[in-house]
């Protein structure tokens, strides 16, 4: 769910995993509220958002980062959480939008998975 309170600000919000069991197992249910912001600089346009999760029985989870779009062609990201250790909380991206097609790369630091690169094209 979204709710606009202008057209800088926005405030979102979900429930997942209500009551889904995979394998046997319970996920766990979780609320992700998060606040965006824009700020509009002639061609330049700076997004910073937040998200808290919410868990039962753990402490909140939070997520910040901040978007740089360049005349809607070209984007710059990074963001930041306090999940993993200090050296795997920062996550990186950058994109172009062309006129016919769409490139999205994004790192995310994984203690998991070593490192997570996504890359992503699409014809607009």
């Amino acid at each position: 769910m979204v709710y606009k309170f202008s057209e800088n600000i926005s405030l979102g919000y979900t429930l997942q995993n209500v009551g889904i069991n995979f394998n046997g197992y319970t996920l766990p249910t979780n609320l992700r509220v998060g606040l965006l912001t824009s700020t509009y600089l002639d061609s330049l346009i700076v997004r910073i958002c937040t998200d808290i999760v919410l868990l039962r029985n753990t402490l909140p989870r939070f997520a910040n980062g901040v978007e740089f779009d360049f005349n809607k062609r070209g984007f710059v990201r990074i963001g930041f959480n306090n999940q993993n250790d200090i050296e795997q909380n920062l996550s990186l991206g950058f994109g172009y939008w062309g006129e016919r097609y769409k490139v999205d790369i994004a790192f995310i630091p994984s203690s998991i998975m070593n490192h997570r690169i996504f890359i992503t094209f699409g014809i607009v």
